[in-house]
C-alpha cells in the first residue's frame, strides 16, 4: 500500500482538543498522509497550535481563512486535497493509530470505492456499535440503511476513495445533518462499500457540539434535505420518512429546551407536522413515540414543547 491519503481537519476553537487530534493523526501505523489542517477563524489559540505541529512534521499544510462554518471548511478541503483517499477529522476528536492502515487494507482488499465504519467510541466511555459485521455491500443498501439511520451519517465515519469524492462538495444551504446529505450522494453513486466494525474513531460529544446546540436558523435547514433527496428519487420515499419524521423530532426537542423562542420556530414545526402527518402515521419504519409526538404538534406545537419541558426538569 503506497496511496496518498489526505486528512482534512476543519478547526474552529479547538484549542482544548487539538493537540491530541494532531498526535493521533500523525502517529498513524500508516505514514502516507497529507494533513490538511484548516484554521476557520477561531477566536483561541488553534492557529498557534496547528503552526507548531507544521513545525515538526512536514506532512501537515497549515489554512488560515475567515470564519465560514463547517461545510465550507470541508469543501475547501476536498478542493486542496492531493490524495488517492480522503478522510475527515474533526478537531476536537481523536483517533486509533492504525486506523488509515486497517480502513485503506480493507478497502483494497475489498476492491470497494470507500469504507464505512460501523462502530466508534463516544467520550471514551460509550460505544456505538451497529449490527452489522464486515462485509460489502451494495450503494442500494447502503442508501437504505442511511436513511433508516442504521449507517453512519457522519464523515469522520469513512474514508473515500477520491473517484467517489470528486465533484461532491457540502450543500452549503444546509447546516445541521449537512453529513447525512452528502453521504446521500456519495452513497448513490457507489457500487462497492467496505463495512469496518472495528473501533478506531474516537467522537466527542459536549455543550459546544453541534448536537446539543439550542433552536436556531442553521439547524431549521435540516427540514429542507428530505425534499431534496426525494425530487430525484421517489422509490426511496418511505425510507426516507423515518429519516424526515427524525429530523423534525430533532427540532421539536431543541424547542422544548429552548427559552424565548421566536413564534416562527413553532410555525414552521407546526406546517412541517401537519404536511407529513398522513405519510408518518401510515409508515412501518416510523415509530410510535414520533407518530403521536408529530401528531401533537399538527395540532399545538407550543402547548407540545412545553410539556416536554416539563417532563424532562420534573416539575
Amino acid at each position: 500500500m503506497n496511496s496518498l491519503i489526505s486528512v482534512i481537519v476543519p478547526i474552529y476553537n479547538a484549542e482544548k482538543y487539538l493537540p491530541q487530534c494532531i498526535e493521533s493523526i500523525l502517529s498513524q501505523t500508516y505514514k502516507n498522509l497529507e494533513i490538511i489542517l484548516i484554521n476557520d477563524g477561531s477566536t483561541d489559540n488553534s492557529l498557534s497550535i496547528c503552526n507548531y505541529y507544521k513545525s515538526l512534521d512536514n506532512r501537515i499544510i497549515v489554512i488560515d481563512k475567515p470564519n465560514e462554518g463547517v461545510s465550507a471548511t470541508r469543501n475547501l478541503g476536498i478542493k486542496l486535497a492531493k490524495g488517492d483517499y480522503i478522510s475527515f477529522v474533526d478537531g476536537d476528536d481523536y483517533i486509533e493509530p492504525n486506523m488509515y492502515e486497517v480502513l485503506l487494507t480493507q478497502i483494497e482488499n475489498d476492491k470497494s470505492q470507500l469504507c464505512a465504519m460501523i462502530s466508534y467510541t463516544i467520550n471514551s466511555f460509550e460505544k456505538y456499535k451497529s449490527g452489522y459485521e464486515n462485509k460489502v455491500i451494495n450503494g442500494n443498501e447502503a442508501l437504505k440503511h442511511l436513511l433508516l439511520l442504521r449507517f453512519p451519517t457522519s464523515v469522520w465515519a469513512y474514508l473515500y476513495s477520491k473517484d467517489i469524492i470528486k465533484n461532491q462538495y457540502f450543500n452549503s444551504e444546509i447546516h445541521f445533518f449537512e453529513d447525512f446529505e452528502f453521504n446521500y450522494r456519495i452513497l448513490s453513486e457507489a457500487s462497492r462499500i467496505s463495512m469496518c466494525n472495528q473501533r478506531l474513531y474516537n467522537y466527542r460529544s459536549h455543550e459546544d457540539s453541534a448536537n446539543r446546540q439550542k433552536i436556531n436558523d442553521k439547524r431549521m435547514t435540516c427540514l429542507k434535505i428530505f425534499d431534496i433527496i426525494t425530487k430525484s428519487r421517489r422509490d426511496i420515499k418511505k425510507y426516507a420518512m423515518y429519516f424526515r419524521a427524525h429530523c423534525l423530532i430533532s427540532i421539536i426537542a431543541s424547542l422544548s429546551k429552548s427559552i424565548d423562542v421566536e413564534d416562527g420556530y413553532y410555525k414552521i414545526v407546526h406546517k412541517n407536522a401537519k404536511d407529513m402527518l398522513l405519510d408518518v402515521v401510515f409508515s412501518s419504519f416510523v415509530p410510535i413515540k414520533y407518530k403521536a409526538a408529530i401528531f401533537m404538534c399538527s395540532i399545538n406545537p407550543y402547548l407540545f414543547c412545553k410539556i416536554l419541558n416539563l417532563i424532562r426538569y420534573k416539575i
